[in-house]
């Protein structure tokens, strides 16, 4: 790793939009590659953010360098480590260079979102966000305090990628973010927002389950229309506002599905818990707080399973970084987020998508191999998703991409103004895979197209069957 330079670490202040941005410490490496830093998105209240400059970056090309903003799901799971270090980032878990690392393609910005996630802290438990609403606003403060002044990031287009329960963050934060720039508050060239196995409706999921685990003989007829008559209780719960109690009831319906299919694995329902450590983690924890710790242990177990995340962030990582404040300890307030928003758990997005949509944002949603498709919201606005591919790890699957982007980038010629909304299905699993997906990245970037993808197979747990 880039060594950090004892010159970086400042203390400023911001003035933008009649509102003070304080920024606690930031830092970066010698070569300027690496930034990273506190930004104070409220008394008290401060969010940790990541930086990576791309050594592939030309600004000279016949379109702008874009940079990705990666959010993690959760809530409460960080993407400063499971989106850097496991996913996506220039280094795995093991600190070994990642050769599919989307630096080749992009700027690369994390962060710990909302206050409370991984370095991210708050001084006061009361300040943590209690909705998706208020985590937008704070994190919609830490980008002006970034853009803002700042002539070289303004140059980048931003894309937001999320996963998980990422995707209503980055719903409503996409939206925050459009009426700043409106309104002159925020100097930012929105690229769009790309929504990953994102948990936009939790209804449609859970009223998925049953049909795709009977189609795969998971479950029997009759453990399949349990699982639809819990699943429609789970519907009413949420259309009567009843946001806590849905959430116990969907809790009720995984632990239905675990006993009356072996343990399926929620992430891979080709596996089981005698094959795979989430199951495993899943099963012998009790209660919904700790069934949605399970993405973690997932992203955890998958990516790296000789290597504690925690003993990395701080150890290692805290070392390297050296603002972090010495009674603040990687994930330890991460709890308490998901506590704080559990009301906003099973609240749908699917409006803020839609509203995105009518704005005239780009907006991507994918999912991985064996999501269940459905029907999009996307025509209630008046706008017919196309392009929807399946795309494998083949020859055959580039050329596809290709011809997608293609197709996208003249329809966007032949409809000036018009939104296209992308959707499809990206299963690239093994190392070779992820390296082939770079270059679907690189075709869909020119052609102005987001293309993303969740590297695992699994069982449509968090995203929205309407957009799948």
């Amino acid at each position: 790793m880039a060594t950090s330079s004892p010159l970086l670490p400042i203390q400023f202040l911001l003035l933008c939009s009649a509102l003070h941005f304080t920024v606690l410490a930031a830092s970066g490496t010698a070569d300027g590659s690496e930034e990273w830093g506190y930004v104070q998105v409220r008394p008290k209240a401060h969010m940790f953010w990541w930086l990576y400059r791309s050594a592939q970056r030309t600004d000279a090309g016949p379109t702008p360098w874009p940079t990705v903003l990666w959010l993690q799901g959760g809530p409460g799971s960080s993407g400063v480590a499971m989106g850097n270090f496991e996913e996506v980032g220039p280094l795995d878990a093991n600190l070994k260079p990642r050769k599919s690392t989307w630096l080749q393609k992009a700027d690369l910005l994390f962060v710990d979102n909302p206050v409370g996630t991984g370095f991210s802290f708050v001084e006061d438990e009361s300040l943590l966000v209690k909705s998706d609403v208020a985590a937008a606003t704070d994190l919609t403060t830490l980008l002006k305090s970034l853009y803002n002044g700042n002539e070289t990031w303004q140059k980048s287009p931003l894309f937001i990628v999320a996963e998980s329960y990422g995707g209503k963050f980055a719903a409503t934060v996409g939206l925050a973010i459009h009426k700043a720039i409106k309104v002159g508050e925020l100097k930012l060239k929105f690229g769009g927002v790309a929504l990953g196995d994102s948990w936009i409706s939790p209804e449609d999921y859970v009223l998925s389950w049953g049909p795709l685990l009977k189609d795969v003989s998971r479950l029997d007829g009759k453990s399949a229309e349990e699982s639809n008559k819990i699943a429609e209780e789970i519907k009413q719960q949420i259309a009567n506002g009843q946001y806590n109690d849905s959430a116990y009831t969907w809790g009720r319906l995984e632990d239905f599905i675990s006993s009356k299919s072996n343990d399926v694995d929620f992430y891979n329902f080709l596996l089981d818990s005698a094959s795979d450590p989430l199951s495993l983690a899943t099963t012998t924890e009790v209660g919904r707080k700790q069934v949605m710790k399970a993405y973690t242990t997932y992203l955890s177990s998958k990516a790296s399973a000789d290597v504690d995340i925690s003993s990395l962030m701080n150890g290692p990582i805290r070392n390297k970084l050296k603002i972090i404040p010495r009674n603040v300890s990687w994930g330890e307030q991460s709890d308490l987020v998901f506590n704080y928003l559990s009301n906003d758990f099973m609240k749908p997005r699917i409006k803020e998508v839609d509203e995105l949509l009518s704005l005239e944002v780009n907006v991507t949603v994918y999912n991985g191999q064996f999501g269940r498709g459905g029907t999009s919201s996307t025509d209630k606005a008046g706008r017919k998703p196309h392009g929807q591919r399946r795309m494998h790890c083949t020859v055959a699957a580039i050329a596809a991409a290709r011809g997608m982007a293609e197709a996208v980038q003249s329809q966007r010629r032949a409809e000036e103004g018009a939104v296209v909304f992308h959707y499809g299905s990206i299963s690239l699993i093994t190392k070779p895979c992820r390296l082939a997906h770079l270059k679907v990245m690189e075709v869909a970037r020119k052609a102005g197209v987001l293309l993303s993808y969740n590297p695992n197979l699994r069982l449509p747990l968090w995203p929205s069957t309407k957009y799948a």
